[in-house]
């Protein structure tokens, strides 16, 4: 093919090309969130909110199945024989209540799916969101958290460590988050924290007081 026949197929393919996206110009499709990489994103792993409406795609030879909801503190168990669930899960009003659920959906033929989302203080009732801001660094609020706190985890974590003790974050080297407590008031737990590049991590957390107690005899 010479470049005179070349440049007449480039000039023919291109027209087909022009007349067939012109032909789409004016259909538009519904809008959808896409993750392209949902390994890096926080948001993959976080619920949008307490209420919850889970889609079930049955197994050929599944006719029920059984999802149980767990977290630090909780679990509750669904019976599943339609085509959706409906979670109810405590409300995340403050960082006392945030938490980590894991979702296993147990079919009646042996196949089991596993998710976990973090469900996390977001916006209020005015539609603000809201944030810790404590200073300075090296107080003792600093390091002070509720009984149970909702930690961060980066993307590529290659290695996750409480108290010098490897745990399993269950993400994969994913990103997303973490749930740790019950913590004791004012014992220190050390979280340690290895990153694929070799950067180390490390944090201090202790449980703050829920509040005075006086006993009279």
């Amino acid at each position: 093919m010479n470049i005179q026949n070349i440049r007449k197929h480039f000039i023919g393919t291109l027209a087909a090309f022009t007349m067939v996206f012109a032909s789409f110009a004016g259909t538009r499709s519904n809008e959808a969130v896409v993750f392209l990489e949902p390994e890096k994103s926080s948001f993959w792993q976080t619920a949008t909110n307490s209420t919850i409406t889970l889609p079930v795609c049955f197994p050929e030879g599944a006719a029920s199945a059984e999802l149980t909801v767990s977290g630090l503190g909780y679990r509750k168990v669904y019976s599943v024989s339609g085509d959706s669930c409906t979670v109810e899960l405590p409300p995340a009003t403050a960082l006392s209540s945030e938490n980590v659920y894991c979702f296993t959906l147990a079919f009646d033929n042996g196949v089991t799916n596993h998710a976990r989302l973090g469900l996390i203080q977001g916006l209020g009732e005015d539609g603000c969101g809201s944030t810790r801001c404590l200073l300075p660094e090296g107080s003792r609020k600093w390091n002070a958290v509720p009984r149970t706190a909702v930690i961060p985890i980066p993307y590529g974590i290659s290695s996750f460590m409480l108290n010098g003790v490897e745990t399993d974050t269950c993400l994969g080297g994913a990103q997303g988050w973490y749930a740790i407590g019950p913590l004791s008031a004012n014992v220190p737990l050390d979280v340690e924290m290895a990153t694929g590049e070799g950067e180390l991590l490390k944090v201090s957390l202790a449980g703050k007081f829920s509040g005075f107690f006086l006993h009279l005899r």
